[in-house]
């Protein structure tokens, strides 16, 4: 197995707190004349505060409640927590122990802040600095049962482990998908389990991409080694220094097919151990045929290879793959997409499902790998050669990459 890092949230998945959660959002509520039970809350309990407000009442928070409902909303949760308690979830002692004896390096997370954290520690008896190798909360409240993108990315950054090598397990499936978009786990390039804790039924979890779901704590951990096969099968790394070197082949790949005229693509498919099964570059323009993209030609190449019946398939690309590329994967079984530059024009990583067969299971997607190196040889491609899909390809990531800089320089 590949995997060397995990992520429990406390509220949710150590502790059975979601329905709290939802209990003290509709009492802020109701104080402000909105009627909303506390079990339709709870449906909408992982999802950032804005979005939970606008599913349940069809209203933004400081539109109609002002900018401090989601202060009162902890504030009505600490005191639920002090006054009932709540205790760690069966089974939270026995995965801890058990992922410590296999070396497995843990990260107790949670988007609630210092207080409301350590509230509902002391109330469940339970101090994750001392069960795990981490514990990594808020600066302060964000929407109860959510999981903040930097939470995750802090918890990585103190286990020291990279996201092709974690995974995380999770009570909402709001923590994995929010409608078309990734979810700030599987966005990061982890895989996931679910343990439900809510009026969620197994197939939301599945149809958001977690690979496992189990009715409690205590029987993911007595099925922890196999859980863990599931959440990451190769036995081959997918740290940085592996994806960098097997993204140099899609690179390879990709000059191939751009000295030949064709836009330059490339992919490899890669074995669960290493092996490179194949290898592929856009041929459309050879060919005639739209369908001829770099993962079409990999996953070709590497067809009499079984794929389906291998365990821990990665392909490997220079430009996020369209659906039909992505479908493929998909249906092939291929466990891990890893990928250079995203393709906001077509690229299907956030609108792709996982297959509805027994089996089906959405990859792991770990994105950015070279991406300034693929991102320039297009560009070198697009100043010779030239195609709309290029020139459109090339302008919107030019406007995508000013927005991010203005929003991490407002920040700042």
């Amino acid at each position: 197995m590949s995997i060397d890092g995990l992520l429990l949230p406390l509220d949710g998945v150590c502790t059975a707190a979601n329905a709290l959660h939802a209990r003290a959002w509709a009492t802020v509520l109701d104080a402000r004349g909105v009627q909303v039970p506390a079990r339709r809350m709870q449906a909408e309990i992982g999802r950032p505060e804005a979005e939970i407000l606008r599913r349940a009442t069809g209203s933004g928070p400081r539109r109609r409640y002002g900018p401090r409902i989601g202060v009162r909303q902890a504030e009505v949760f600490r005191q639920l927590v002090a006054t009932e308690g709540r205790r760690l979830r069966d089974g939270v002692p026995d995965l801890l122990q058990t992922l410590h004896d296999r070396g497995i390096r843990t990260a107790v997370v949670t988007g609630l802040g210092e207080e409301t954290a350590t509230v509902l520690t002391e109330a469940a008896g339970f101090d994750p600095d001392e069960s795990a190798d981490a514990f990594v909360h808020a600066g302060e409240d964000e929407a109860a049962g959510a999981l903040p993108e930097k939470v995750v990315r802090d918890a990585l950054n103190r286990l020291g482990v990279e996201a092709g090598e974690a995974a995380a397990i999770v009570s909402s499936p709001h923590a994995l998908r929010r409608g078309d978009a990734l979810g700030p786990v599987l966005r990061l390039g982890l895989t996931a389990a679910a343990v439900p804790d809510g009026p969620f039924e197994a197939e939301p979890f599945r149809a958001a991409g977690a690979r496992r779901v189990e009715a409690s704590m205590q029987a993911l951990a007595d099925e922890t080694d196999n859980v863990l096969r599931q959440l990451g099968p190769q036995t081959v790394s997918l740290a940085s220094e592996q994806l960098l070197k097997w993204m140099e082949e899609a690179l390879s790949a990709a000059r191939k097919g751009g000295e030949a005229g064709e836009i330059p693509i490339g992919s490899v498919v890669v074995d669960g151990d290493g092996t490179i099964l194949g290898r592929g570059c856009n041929r459309a323009r050879e060919t005639g045929s739209y369908t001829r993209h770099a993962e079409i030609e990999a996953l070709e190449d590497a067809a009499g290879s079984d794929l389906p019946d291998r365990s821990g398939v990665v392909l490997v690309t220079t430009l996020e793959p369209c659906a039909m590329c992505l479908g493929a994967a998909v249906e092939g079984g291929i466990d891990a997409v890893v990928y250079a530059l995203e393709a906001p024009e077509n690229g299907a990583v956030g609108r792709m499902r996982p297959s509805r067969a027994p089996a089906g299971t959405l990859p792991r997607f770990v994105a950015g790998v070279r991406r300034e190196e693929s991102r320039r040889l297009l560009a070198e491609w697009q100043a010779e050669h030239g195609s709309g899909f290029a020139r459109r390809l090339l302008a919107r990531l030019d406007r995508n990459d000013a927005a991010s800089d203005a929003r991490e320089g407002a920040q700042s």
